[in-house]
């Protein structure tokens, strides 16, 4: 676990480094942490593990601002999957929320 000083800068450095031919798969239990670098995020459940929602941001900026990362987090956590695998309770509906596709 990194301080908020320590991981802003762990992230800025992922973000500069990660590209073109270079690939990191980064683990975390931290959904605005992942959905502020990410280009992919998948959510993992059960044991065995299995994949039950994913979400690409293809052409996305590679770092996201702290709100985006939120609304990112706030929709993937919208889905009963993510949520149970999270193990907390789905938030209300909203009209801002976007729906996943089933994997």
């Amino acid at each position: 676990s990194l301080d908020l000083g320590l991981r802003k800068e762990l992230l800025t450095i992922l973000s500069n480094e990660v590209g073109g031919e270079c690939a990191v798969l980064m683990i975390t239990h931290d959904m605005v942490e992942a959905a502020t670098i990410a280009d992919r995020i998948v959510v993992l459940d059960g044991a065995p593990a299995r994949i039950v929602a994913e979400q690409s941001f293809a052409g996305a900026p590679r770092m996201r601002t702290l709100p985006d990362a939120h609304r990112i987090a706030a929709n993937l956590l919208a889905d009963h999957r993510v949520s149970t695998a999270f193990s907390v309770d789905s938030p209300a509906p909203s009209s801002n929320v976007v729906k996943l596709e089933a994997c």
